[in-house]
């Protein structure tokens, strides 16, 4: 198994990496860290496995991967996303409640039975989290005066935003759900271009189609349609931005059951109709 080390990444002394990931590589092989892992996901979909349990990749959602765990991930070019490791080490004497908070935090959340891994925050939140980490990738990379001041000033903001907000982004790694959500999301990741129904995915879990909905919302933060919706929409916004096919064509791609519920599913999740949103990348 692939092993890699926190000093391998770091381009500086400082024991912090921080780099964007733009759909470079579709399949990242089973590996380790040994240190701290968080992602941070900010454009398109895609995959990933933790300890051989899946989940979906989708805007919004920030993962704390643990030193030793076992991970890999599955993407399109469409998945983009933010690298963050770190250790212990980042942090002086007076600095180290800010990372006791942050591990008691996720610690305490997963009940001591396993990790809480994946948390999914609102779309308002992205562009002030992926500014953060571009400007702490920035300082790694031009090494100006101070930097090592300014790139852990930066992150600390990072990471304190994540702890403020906890609370109000769903964990989806709870004890004995977790395994059962890994399902749902698996055949949502392989099946999102048919049609896919409650009772289709409840049969996964074992569970009636009303107790998957009313958990799925729960940890999840949403409802198990406008999920598969957004997983969808963000699949619609890769094709906009590199495919001249209409847009009723990548509508019934993805399996919209008409072009009209289409533009209106996307204009509520992006704010702006298909055609808009390719003629601003164009």
């Amino acid at each position: 198994m692939l092993e890699y080390h926190l000093e391998h990444y770091c381009k500086t002394a400082l024991p912090l990496a921080v780099w964007d990931e733009k759909g470079t590589r579709r399949h990242q092989p089973v590996h380790i860290h040994n240190c701290v892992e968080m992602v941070f996901i900010y454009g398109g979909a895609g995959s990933c496995a933790v300890d051989d349990v899946h989940y979906a990749m989708l805007p919004g959602d920030i993962y704390i991967i643990p030193s030793g765990a076992t991970h890999e991930y599955f993407s399109d070019p469409s998945l983009k996303f933010y690298n963050i490791m770190f250790d212990r080490t980042l942090f002086t004497a007076d600095e180290l409640p800010l990372y006791e908070r942050f591990e008691h935090l996720r610690k305490h959340r997963s009940g001591q039975t396993g990790m809480e891994l994946k948390y999914t925050f609102s779309p308002a939140s992205i562009p002030f989290l992926l500014e953060l980490c571009r400007q702490v990738e920035q300082e790694l990379n031009l090494r100006r005066e101070y930097f090592e001041y300014n790139a852990k000033g930066l992150f600390f903001q990072f990471l304190i935003f994540f702890i403020r907000n906890i609370g109000a982004a769903a964990g989806v790694n709870a004890a004995n759900n977790r395994h059962r959500l890994s399902r749902v999301f698996d055949y949502i990741s392989r099946h999102y271009t048919e049609k896919i129904t409650l009772p289709q995915l409840a049969a996964l879990t074992g569970n009636s189609p009303a107790y998957l909905g009313k958990q799925f919302r729960r940890l999840v933060g949403v409802n198990i349609s406008d999920y598969i919706c957004r997983y969808r929409i963000e699949k619609a916004r890769y094709e906009l931005e590199n495919s001249d096919d209409s847009i009723a064509e990548i509508a019934f791609r993805l399996g919209f059951c008409d072009a009209s519920y289409f533009v209106k599913s996307f204009q509520r999740f992006c704010g702006v109709t298909p055609a808009q949103y390719r003629g601003k990348k164009r």
